[in-house]
């Protein structure tokens, strides 16, 4: 679950129990992606992160380039091999 506190947290379904957390450098207001062992999320910091979905380390991260910010939720091809997002710059 994201957050304008910037944390992404992974929460257990029947406990609700807070698993991990991960902190990004602005809001996130896109919705999560779950892909194999991955979840994906973009931030209004405009970095999209992949982050291992057991322990929330990061595998990668990828820079908009530019001064937008993700908030659009992310896809990602039936195959895996592509992320897709939007950016909101302004």
């Amino acid at each position: 679950i994201g957050s304008h506190d910037t944390r992404l947290r992974c929460i257990d379904f029947h406990s609700g129990e807070v698993l991990w957390m991960f902190k990004t450098g602005q809001t996130i207001v896109s919705s999560t992606v779950v892909v194999n062992n991955a979840v994906i999320v973009g931030s209004s910091d405009g970095k999209v992160y992949c982050l291992d979905k057991d322990n929330g380390s990061e595998y990668w991260n990828y820079r908009e380039g530019r001064t937008g910010r993700i908030t659009s939720s992310v896809a990602v091809s039936v195959d895996g091999r592509y992320v897709m997002f939007a950016s909101d710059s302004y």
